[in-house]
């Protein structure tokens, strides 16, 4: 009976499309659950029923995630401080404000500030080590982390005195800067510190740069301001340049006093050398930050 079915099916259909027509029905009833949107259920009665009463989907989703959207590159200003105290003077209140508006600040201390005494060295790098820690702090207590400040070493005193061959501090009586500076084993000349400014810059591209302006009083601020200014403009990276000045200013007295930035001032305890000193300091409280725009021909920000 059997075989007068298939001689008849062979006798209507040619030989390959009987044999695919075969093949096709064949696959449809062997094709495994798990390739086909099905939802299986646990036999009446397993113990599986009585772990989940819903149903497994067998079949994995195969939508794709939407791409990701590219970020906005990050802001980064730079603040230079000749000395450890200087950034806070300065700029306190505009580094908070950026860290505040997710940019990144680094502070860059050309000196540790260790200008204290030219008969006893190590009573002046012991007061050079103290304004660092001090800066630390200031810096920890705005948000900001220890790597992004980098203390250079060079000699307080001397950034004027420096030139093509290496000079020795009178203070701390070294003519390197050591294991604890951002830069060990740097000879103090002017061209090391141009190089490591540079460096700096490279390493972390600056949309702006906040350094001391050529007219304050302090030599230390002149210096430091015109080797940042010099390193930038030749960086090709076009920074806004702002220049602040410390020393030689005039403070208003009456002025309100901004406790946020009092409080950051004195935690330079090391500097309050008298009342006349500490008085200085303090009145940097009672001022806005102000700062002359060097792209702008000296504009007020």
């Amino acid at each position: 009976m059997i075989f007068h079915f298939f001689a008849f099916v062979f006798s209507i259909f040619p030989l390959s499309e009987t044999a695919n027509a075969i093949s096709l029905a064949h696959s449809k009833i062997a094709t495994p659950l798990a390739s086909r949107s099905v939802q299986v259920f646990p036999r009446r009665g397993s113990r599986a029923v009585l772990r989940s009463l819903r149903p497994r989907q067998l079949q994995t989703s195969t939508l794709k995630k939407p791409p990701l959207l590219p970020s906005a590159p990050s802001k980064t200003t730079i603040i230079v401080a000749p000395h450890p105290d200087d950034e806070i003077l300065c700029c306190s209140t505009r580094i908070s404000e950026k860290i505040a508006t997710g940019e990144r600040v680094k502070i860059v201390f050309f000196t540790d500030g260790d200008a204290r005494s030219t008969e006893n060295s190590a009573l002046s790098r012991s007061y050079g080590r103290t304004r660092r820690s001090e800066s630390v702090r200031a810096a920890k207590k705005l948000g900001l982390a220890r790597n992004d400040l980098f203390f250079l070493g060079f000699p307080d005193g001397h950034l004027s005195d420096l030139s093509d061959e290496p000079i020795r501090s009178k203070f701390s009586a070294r003519t390197a800067t050591t294991a604890r500076h951002a830069f060990p084993g740097t000879d103090f000349t002017r061209q090391n510190l141009v190089e490591i400014f540079k460096k700096i810059l490279d390493r972390h591209p600056a949309t702006e740069i906040i350094l001391p302006s050529e007219k304050d009083a302090h030599p230390d601020h002149r210096v430091a301001g015109e080797i940042a200014r010099e390193v930038a403009e030749k960086s090709g990276q076009f920074p806004r340049i702002l220049e602040y000045i410390v020393h030689d200013r005039k403070i208003a007295t009456s002025a309100k006093i901004n406790q946020k930035k009092l409080e950051l001032i004195r935690i330079f305890q090391s500097q309050f050398h008298d009342e006349f000193h500490k008085k200085f300091l303090e009145n940097f409280a009672k001022i806005p930050e102000v700062f002359d725009s060097v792209a702008r021909g000296i504009a007020r920000e």
